[in-house]
């Protein structure tokens, strides 16, 4: 009978999220970030890239749009790519 109870409490079998799990969804993705310090000029590649939160940036799944593009000014390490920084 306590099962029952506790499955009709949580409602319908479909996943729902909260306001506060929508919220947190760009908090807790990541984004493609410089690992070094760059000069205008660089040509970015990959191990010039890394991902870290929060996900505010550019996805990890579009990392390849961003390689082999060019430096339009100096970038430092830990910082977002951001689309003003490519030439």
């Amino acid at each position: 009978r306590r099962c029952h109870a506790t499955w009709a409490c949580m409602g319908g079998t479909e996943r729902q999220l909260s306001e506060d799990e929508l919220n947190q969804r760009q908090t807790m993705r990541r984004s493609v970030v410089y690992a070094n310090a760059l000069s205008a000029g660089s040509i970015l590649a990959r191990e010039d890239l890394c991902f870290k939160r929060p996900g505010t940036g550019i996805a990890p799944t579009d990392v390849e749009s961003v390689v082999g593009k060019t430096l339009a000014q100096d970038v430092l390490a830990d910082r977002l790519v951001e689309p003003q920084h490519l030439a």
